[in-house]
């Protein structure tokens, strides 16, 4: 199962996004642009979070 299937159903037959979805969906991509934010500063160098922190936040990776 993929990360986003878990928001199947959060669209209607008709394709409207109820207010919840909206809200969930909206807070998932805030938290992916701050991982993505913390990678960019990992590969400048400019970055005070070691790589291992990053890895962590991407719950959605199996491979260990």
């Amino acid at each position: 199962m993929s990360d986003t299937d878990k928001y199947e159903g959060l669209i209607d037959a008709e394709g409207y996004i109820d207010y919840d979805g909206i809200i969930i969906l909206l807070s998932e991509v805030k938290r992916l642009r701050s991982i993505a934010d913390d990678l960019y500063a990992y590969i400048v160098s400019d970055a005070d979070i070691s790589l291992k922190i990053i890895e962590e936040q991407m719950d959605w990776r199996d491979e260990e």
